[in-house]
């Protein structure tokens, strides 16, 4: 099977298996709103916040394996180095074992100063804790398992890979509503996460030890790969801390500077642009990812420079097409969570433009890991790391609340990420500012009559929530295909050939 086909099918399963999670999980949500309050829900997301930052713990390293591995597995002219590849397994496990050790004890530890700094009461300290705990483990024991991930990821056995990550999802999400139902709290959502950890560690491993036979022994532990792992995956990860800062921070805020329940108020408002980030735009390029590397370390910078551009193409087109419909049906789509989660105009204006910034950044941000050239990111990253906490403190202080945490976010990964991105792909003579400049304004013209359609819509017509998701998007979709695709339409029309239709767009974009 060609890169190309394990991409494409990889990208689809991705795809359909988080929509298929996503919507189990929108629905799983109305469910625990019934048993736990909006409050309880909220202590959830500062949760799972917080244990975000202490992952951050693996240095990269995760993402490290993967990049190792490909190079490894096609040494030479198309041959695998067994040795290599036993070498990068058994380093990185060991140091998964001792990150995941480090990482739950000084979870433990922080928990009295979590529930401090929050503001927790007595009454709700013992539930907030015990769910702490639980999601602790839950992470701790899936670190050292992102080996095997990795191991089918390097394979390009991407299909496999994601329908794992989506089988571990549902089996969360459904014994998260049966723990939920069982104990009356929210700790049933920690005990759904752990399961579907638990889960998940099983087929990975699995698999993967059908796929390569590595030999994890003391032996195999070299401290030169130990230096490189980190090397390259310290870096990336000082950017991951960047990017968890810009989901994460703003509930910790929140939490402690407004109200337990503006926190879940914030995060169903984001919830349908940060699903959209996750779900289409972040996903595009992880399914290319380990094809892409294969062609830049082949040496073929003109498919590689083609295929990026072509990336490129789409994913702009894309972030016009998604920010416009999202900034349309973002409250509807809310009202169908809960009744007083949205956050207003003001919050959901900056989150389309959150959309419109993340899906550009995630969907080609790929290139910054495939060059190896993490550096100047990740300290990029510090310093947008610097720039969301103080305009957030300052925006805070003149009473700017909740769009103010989320303005923060945009004006700080704008000027930082956004502009290190432009810059690094004009160095690398893969788009010049000119071109990336003219492909914006293009787009943004084309845009314009599905902009102009959505809005009519919006003012004139009136349609049940669900009902209004629907015809937003076909109506968005149409519009976007009518005037990005005429020529290929109507060529098809006159010659009365479907498959017309699916050669253009090959030749257009692949």
């Amino acid at each position: 099977m060609s890169r190309k086909r394990k991409a494409f099918l990889g990208f689809y399963a991705d795809v359909a298996g988080m929509i298929i999670v996503q919507l189990l999980s929108l629905l799983a949500i109305r469910f625990y709103l019934n048993v736990i309050t909006l409050s309880d829900y909220g202590y959830w997301v500062v949760i799972t916040s917080v244990i975000g930052w202490l992952g951050l713990a693996d240095f990269g390293i995760g993402f490290s394996i993967s990049r190792f591995l490909i190079k490894a597995m096609n040494s030479g002219k198309g041959e695998t180095d067994g040795n290599e590849i036993n070498s990068i397994a058994a380093t990185s496990m060991l140091m998964f074992i001792v990150i995941s050790f480090v990482f739950l004890l000084i979870g433990l530890l922080l928990i009295p100063f979590v529930t401090h700094w929050f503001h927790i009461d007595q009454l709700s300290s013992s539930v907030f804790s015990s769910t702490f705990v639980i999601v602790l483990i839950s992470t701790a024991i899936g670190i050292p398992f992102a080996l095997y991930s990795s191991i089918l990821e390097s394979r390009q056995k991407i299909l496999l890979n994601r329908n794992i990550q989506t089988i571990s999802a549902i089996a969360q999400v459904l014994s998260s509503m049966f723990f939920v139902v069982l104990l009356k709290s929210v700790v049933g959502l920690a005990f759904g996460l752990l399961f579907g950890t638990l889960l998940g560690a099983v087929l990975y491993y699995y698999h993967a030890a059908k796929e390569v036979r590595v030999s994890i022994s003391r032996t195999n532990v070299k401290r030169n790969m130990m230096k490189q792992l980190f090397s390259f995956g310290g870096y990336f990860q000082l950017g991951r801390t960047a990017n968890m800062v810009a989901t994460t921070t703003d509930s910790l805020f929140i939490l402690s500077y407004l109200d337990a329940s503006k926190v879940t108020v914030y995060n169903f408002t984001s919830k349908l642009p940060v699903l959209f980030c996750n779900t289409i735009a972040s996903k595009i390029p992880l399914a290319l990812f380990s094809g892409l590397s294969q062609v830049f370390d082949s040496g073929n910078m003109l498919l590689f420079k083609k295929s990026y551009v072509n990336l490129l193409t789409v994913i702009i087109r894309l972030a016009f097409f998604s920010t416009a419909v999202i900034f349309f049906v973002n409250d509807k789509f809310v009202g169908l969570l809960a009744k007083d989660g949205y956050g207003g105009m003001a919050l959901n204006s900056i989150f389309a433009y959150w959309v419109f910034f993340e899906t550009i950044i995630r969907g080609t941000g790929i290139i910054f890991s495939i060059y190896r050239e993490l550096k100047v990111w990740a300290f990029a990253g510090i310093i947008e790391v610097l720039l969301n906490i103080g305009m957030s403190f300052y925006f805070l202080h003149i009473g700017w609340g909740m769009p103010g945490l989320a303005l923060a976010t945009a004006i700080a990964r704008t000027f930082t990420i956004g502009v290190y991105w432009a810059w690094f792909v004009n160095k690398k003579n893969l788009v010049n500012y000119q071109e990336l400049v003219k492909s914006l304004v293009q787009n943004a013209l084309r845009s314009m009559p599905m902009i102009f359609a959505l809005y009519l819509l919006s003012v004139y017509c009136s349609f049940t929530p669900i009902f209004s998701i629907v015809i937003y998007s076909l109506v968005g979709l149409g519009i976007n295909i009518l005037f990005y695709d005429w020529r290929i339409l109507y060529e098809s029309y006159q010659k009365r050939s479907f498959s017309l239709i699916l050669a253009g767009y090959k030749n257009k974009y692949f």
